[in-house]
């Protein structure tokens, strides 16, 4: 399995026009698209099938919802690439699941 979760912590603190500073913790989920929707059955909160609190949804993500993810992505990796580099292969990519209040 090559999917993973990523822990880390959001900070920002600004001192003008008055001082002010928040942190707060989140996770990034780093997902090798081979593994979609398998790597989600059998959990309950997690999904790429159905709604669920964390949900990973196809039509939130680049390119035609009907279409493969990984083309869509490996298409704009390639405008974005330097002369002769070569997408990763499996294509990994960087997703933020849909919270419970977003899932309409």
């Amino acid at each position: 399995m090559n999917s993973c979760v990523y822990r880390g912590t959001l900070r920002h603190r600004r001192f003008v026009p008055v001082s002010h500073e928040f942190r707060y913790g989140l996770f990034l989920l780093y997902l090798d698209l081979d593994e979609l929707p398998r790597i989600f059955d059998g959990r309950w909160l997690w999904s790429a099938r159905r709604p669920a609190p964390a949900w990973f949804r196809r039509a939130d993500h680049l390119g035609d919802p009907a279409g493969f993810l990984e083309r869509a992505i490996g298409a704009a990796q390639l405008v974005y690439a330097m002369p002769g580099a070569r997408l990763p292969a499996p294509l990994p990519v960087p997703a933020v699941p849909r919270a419970p209040a977003e899932a309409a």
